[in-house]
């Protein structure tokens, strides 16, 4: 409801645009049949998408429980620096010295 609110119905549109697939030529009078393109996968992905969130959120909160707010941060913190390096490791995207001082 919050994304209906925020966003508006265009981006739910556009999802179900993309999961019905229109027969027929286009300009043709009277509607064209619709039969779904790869609707069960596109739903499955989002039903999946969706218990990946939920237990990254489950998971973010065991650890808020087992140890404090503060070391979640810390521990945000240093997989943001070693995602930055793994980047530059194995993509070999180019960093900056004023980049490099930025994330250390």
């Amino acid at each position: 409801l919050l994304a209906l609110y925020s966003e508006g119905l265009e981006p739910q549109l556009m999802l179900l645009r993309s999961l019905v697939d229109v027969e027929g030529e286009a300009g043709a009078v009277g509607g064209a049949p619709h039969r779904m393109t790869g609707g069960v996968r596109v739903l499955m992905l989002l039903i999946c998408s969706g218990f990946n969130a939920c237990l990254l959120n489950v998971a973010n909160f065991m650890v808020t429980s087992y140890t404090s707010p503060v070391t979640l941060q810390v521990l945000g913190n240093v997989k943001s620096c070693l995602s930055i390096a793994v980047s530059v490791a194995i993509f070999g995207n180019p960093l900056s010295v004023e980049q490099g001082m930025g994330v250390f």
